[in-house]
């Protein structure tokens, strides 16, 4: 039925009180800011008795963005615009950024999870996490000798609008805020190379000696997905600040986990610009993981880990002891030279070896797994020496990012169309588009030679791209999986342990 502009206003104001958005005593004076912005003159109207789920604010706001589309309020041409407002209108329910900063400490001086609880509601309520565009993505499992591997088909991200793109192309390109990271985007309207974050919000928080800034990804892969962003624009580096920053962040929130990608290109995160780690509720592969091989370091132990990527995990309970355990292997590891696995630590003044960090606090167990990355190149391997090869793009070509390297693939979302026209092609070959197939033929050569069982074919088949994702994984290992690759990487472990006793 059709809705006028008061009622489907009424409507989204009831929704805001039934999540707690608001305070009943807010109700008039945010109704009347938002009747300002969209043009509605009228008295209030009464709300339709609804019972409101998460999934409703499309539903709510569809309505109001249409009328003010059609009343001027902003180009109704433009997808972009229509965000902009959309993200306009929620801001309206977000409380200033002071106001929910007070609001954190209290509720973290009770319950670390009761502040993180309410930050992570209001972002999804507030419309600023897409919970409606993640629940497009398209996730299954994987079995692999590593245990079971996650993926995630992104199709979350919207597309650009081409009107937009052309837009861009005539614009300068927007300087303030520096980049996607920097805090300055906290209520800022955003611009045609630029997200709208006018319902955006951060937490301050201190690690080691600088201030950090907590916020969520609005397209996130994994439950809670947290973005700890330093108040600076300073480029990716790791050293032994590091470590203190990760702990101060577990000991803060010892419900979530926190990880630094690598700081070099290649096998560093998409962000090198601007220091931050990643965090949240999720657990990952990586951390069901068996051991190869043990070592006790007085009170922590070391253990070599039956993983992908050549990853190395120290625990213990005495945070100073494995802060000092941990960077020692980084430190051991930037100086690493084994020409027999092409491990070259660095050409001139460029240097290879750096790690990929994830830290995580059990009870008053610390944890830190340290993943060993190398980004050299060679004439053969112009993409990364340790990269994922070239045979396996199809499936997987972006740098092997934090995330991944933890075993959670983040695949791109053409595979959910391309996977249908591989399953078509390898029922009926005739009916292949040669063009379209092109980038998979290494991918289908490899299925071709697998049995495939009486099940579905698209599980199957899904259940392959899990298997090449472990072998795109493989690939950036810097001690191969093979046996002597192994060996050489438990010799390095205990080259580590006799020149780095704790």
């Amino acid at each position: 039925m059709t809705v006028n502009p008061a009622q489907a206003l009424a409507n989204l104001m009831a929704y805001a009180l039934s999540v707690e958005l608001i305070h009943p005593d807010d109700y008039d004076y945010v109704y009347n800011k938002l009747c300002y912005m969209l043009g509605i003159s009228t008295g209030q109207a009464e709300p339709i008795d609804l019972c409101f789920g998460r999934d409703d604010l499309e539903k709510l706001l569809k309505p109001l963005l249409d009328e003010a589309g059609h009343k001027g309020r902003y180009d109704s041409l433009s997808l972009a615009a229509r965000e902009r407002f959309a993200a306009q209108i929620m801001d309206v329910f977000m409380p200033h950024p002071s106001t929910l900063q007070t609001r954190f400490e209290a509720l973290h001086a009770k319950h670390p999870r009761l502040a993180t609880d309410d930050f992570y509601h209001r972002c999804v309520h507030s419309r600023y996490i897409r919970t409606d565009q993640i629940a497009a993505n398209e996730a299954f499992e994987s079995d692999s000798p590593y245990g079971t591997l996650k993926v995630t088909i992104n199709l979350g991200k919207p597309e650009k609008d081409p009107r937009d793109i052309i837009k861009a192309a005539t614009r300068q390109v927007s300087t303030y805020p520096a980049c996607l990271l920097c805090k300055e985007h906290v209520g800022h309207d955003g611009a045609p190379d630029q997200p709208p974050r006018a319902n955006h919000r951060i937490i301050r928080m201190r690690l080691g000696k600088d201030p950090f800034y907590l916020q969520y990804s609005p397209y996130a892969y994994y439950a809670e997905h947290a973005i700890v962003l330093h108040e600076k624009h300073v480029p990716m580096h790791i050293d032994a600040q590091t470590y203190e920053r990760l702990f101060d962040f577990v000991d803060a929130l010892p419900h979530y986990f926190i990880g630094s990608n690598a700081d070099l290109p290649i096998v560093g995160g998409s962000m090198l610009s601007h220091e931050h780690y990643q965090g949240g509720l999720a657990r990952f592969p990586i951390e069901e993981a068996k051991t190869c091989a043990s070592i006790k370091q007085r009170t922590v132990t070391v253990e070599r880990l039956h993983w992908p990527i050549s990853t190395i995990k120290i625990s213990g309970k005495a945070r100073a002891t494995v802060i000092k355990a941990a960077d020692a292997l980084r430190r051991f590891w930037q100086e690493t030279c084994d020409s027999d696995h092409d491990i070259i630590p660095c050409t001139g003044t460029t240097r290879h070896n750096t790690v990929t960090l994830v830290v995580r606090k059990t009870d008053d167990m610390y944890t830190v797994y340290t993943m060993l990355r190398n980004n050299i190149t060679t004439a053969e391997r112009p993409d990364g020496r340790f990269h994922v090869h070239p045979c396996r793009h199809g499936i997987k070509k972006e740098n092997i990012g934090l995330i991944e390297a933890m075993g959670w693939a983040i695949l791109p979302g053409r595979l959910a169309r391309d996977l249908q026209l591989i399953a078509n092609y390898l029922d009926d070959p005739l009916q292949a588009n040669e063009d379209t197939l092109a980038p998979y033929r290494d991918f289908i050569d490899f299925v071709s030679k697998q049995t495939r069982p009486n099940t579905h074919r698209m599980t199957w088949l899904k259940q392959q791209v899990g298997h090449v994702f472990a072998q795109a994984l493989e690939d950036c290992a810097v001690f191969p999986q093979t046996a002597a690759g192994q060996r050489a990487f438990q010799s390095w472990m205990e080259a580590y342990d006799d020149n780095h006793k704790i």
